[in-house]
């Protein structure tokens, strides 16, 4: 990897000692995601009830999509488009589509009702799911200045509002039973 070129663990240490709020970021996630499809030493372990079970690389996974795709549409042999596919460095707006790809592809997915299992890693086993919360009426605070200047909330003193029915996308995931 260059120079400029970051190491997906490194930039997440980085990332993690100098973040002052835990609000989404979207620099932050174009800057994971272009690391995570640039650098060949990210690995992941993958696994099961039975443990390890093999590994994912985000950057070899890519370049066999690329080389697919340059063999497919060039009909140049697989191992020139493999050769190709390895040049390759994702830049910006690659590293953009593949977000967005990766989010829309949950939220379509979800819709069939199905749940969606993210993988068992070291020490997270998640599974996303959608779920429709009812309408409901929810109490709305009010709030005011103290004599001393400090903000006051009033619980409840700012009437009622319905909330409508909507969608929300439940994780789940329990202590994995490979560190039980």
């Amino acid at each position: 990897m260059s120079k400029e070129t970051t190491t997906v663990k490194d930039l997440i240490a980085n990332i993690a000692e100098t973040r002052t709020q835990v609000s989404a970021n979207s620099k932050d996630e174009l800057r994971v995601a272009q690391a995570m499809l640039n650098d060949p030493t990210y690995k992941v372990d993958i696994y099961t009830n039975k443990g390890v079970v093999g590994q994912y690389c985000p950057y070899d996974e890519a370049r066999r999509m690329c080389a697919s795709i340059i063999k497919d549409t060039t009909r140049m042999s697989a191992k020139e488009a493999e050769e190709l596919a390895s040049n390759y460095k994702f830049d910006k707006a690659a590293a953009q589509t593949m977000i967005n790809f990766g989010k829309e592809f949950i939220n379509t997915y979800v819709k069939t009702g199905r749940k969606l299992p993210l993988g068992g890693r070291e020490r997270c086993n998640a599974i996303l799911q959608l779920k429709t919360k009812d309408a409901r009426m929810v109490s709305v605070p009010s709030v005011s200045v103290s004599e001393d200047g400090g903000t006051v909330i009033h619980h409840g003193a700012g009437g009622t509002k319905m909330v409508p029915e909507h969608d929300v996308i439940k994780a789940t995931g329990g202590v994995p039973k490979w560190i039980k």
